[in-house]
């Protein structure tokens, strides 16, 4: 086997490592996840749309965590609807402009096509498409074991 490299979020450079074992979620949990998702960001605001979603469960680490990686797309106007995430998202805009207003910020942060930006676990926020064409980001979140994606606030 060979050693792959491995992403570090507190480095530079990423080190190389052995690779990171991953458990495949079976079949009828993927499709009860898509359905829990779809239903979520459905349920959230009209005009979001989940366009793919994946989830691992990666063990043998210093602690279990369900990596779960979805692309959202945003309609001109829609918003996701306040909620917070059970684990730290790293979310990048692929396409558009999104805003993201954090509950006990007083500032809006606008995310470009191409940048990215991190939400800690539990923080509370909206993300919306101020622009007149669709926006599309992904959503990369880090769960813990019994962790909830998504928790509208």
């Amino acid at each position: 086997m060979h050693d792959l490299p491995t992403l570090s979020l507190f480095g530079s450079r990423p080190p190389v490592g052995k690779p990171i074992p991953a458990r495949p979620i079976q079949r009828a949990s993927i499709v009860a996840l898509m359905a829990l998702l779809a239903g979520a960001a459905s349920a959230q605001a009209p005009g979001v749309t989940l366009r793919a979603g994946h989830a691992n469960l990666f063990t043998g680490q210093p602690a279990e965590i369900n990596v779960e990686q979805d692309v959202l797309e945003l309609a001109p106007g829609a918003c996701t609807g306040v909620h917070e995430h059970g684990g730290p998202g790293l979310e990048t805009v692929i396409s558009g402009t999104i805003t993201v207003d954090t509950r006990g910020e007083t500032s809006r942060r606008t995310v470009r096509a191409g940048q990215m930006y991190v939400i800690p676990v539990g923080v509370v926020h909206n993300v919306c498409n101020p622009g007149r064409v669709p926006a599309v980001f992904t959503a990369a979140l880090l769960l813990p074991r019994g962790a909830a994606a998504v928790t509208p606030r």
